[in-house]
């Protein structure tokens, strides 16, 4: 009878135990996503006349395994990892024909630069 009861406070122990951690977790507060944009001044141009053209960027692509708002990065030859708190703010394509065709516009040196 004494085994049975000590067997029985033991489980009991482990039981508590158990929900104790697992009620826990929910009062972690998660880590934050931190989301990154480059961000620079556009160049500085000489004052020249515009070409009497207009520009048209096409939409940049990304290689499939980079196609994401997620940070990759290699930790060893052909492996890839990814941040899960760290994010980019949009599609790094979609950033990098922004930014190029803002350089360009501020540049002045086309009547118009547009995104195709």
């Amino acid at each position: 009878m004494k085994k049975r009861r000590a067997l029985f406070l033991f489980a009991l122990f482990l039981c508590a135990q158990t929900l104790a951690i697992g009620c826990a977790a929910p009062f972690s507060r998660p880590k934050a996503v931190e989301y990154y944009m480059p961000e620079y001044e556009s160049p500085a141009m000489k004052k020249s006349p515009a070409v009497p053209h207009l520009l048209q960027v096409k939409l940049f692509n990304a290689a499939p395994p980079y196609r994401s708002s997620r940070m990759i990065y290699s930790d060893g030859a052909f492996t890839r990892q990814s941040y899960h708190y760290h994010k980019w703010r949009s599609d790094p394509a979609d950033i990098v024909t922004w930014l190029l065709t803002r350089d360009f516009r501020n540049s002045g040196l086309f009547d118009g630069v547009f995104i195709l």
